[in-house]
């Protein structure tokens, strides 16, 4: 699957215009959550995106994936990072008039 998700990853860039793409992929046996590097907070000065995974510098771009996380627990974070997601889609949802102009 992780393969599979690379490829596609490379079409969807291609598509969109990207002249050069690279991919690491997956190491045999090993498995990896990436976490953190756009941590979510409301201080601008010491986070990257708000409560609903919006950007503070770049205007409709919001991060949908765990690195938001400011720190992972001892567990799989599966399944808070699904719950993340379900609350920023539903935040965007509600309130995609705000963004998209007639």
């Amino acid at each position: 699957m992780l393969e599979h998700g690379i490829e596609q990853a490379k079409t969807v860039f291609s598509e969109a215009g990207a002249k050069v793409s690279a991919a690491h992929y997956p190491v045999k046996h090993a498995g990896w959550h990436l976490m953190g590097t756009t941590k979510m907070g409301t201080d601008r000065t010491n986070s990257v995106v708000n409560q609903h995974g919006q950007a503070h510098e770049v205007e409709n771009l919001f991060i949908v994936d765990s690195s938001v996380f400011i720190t992972s627990g001892a567990v799989n974070p599966v399944a808070t990072a699904q719950a993340l997601t379900l609350k920023f889609c539903d935040y965007i949802s509600n309130n995609i008039e705000r963004w998209v102009s007639n």
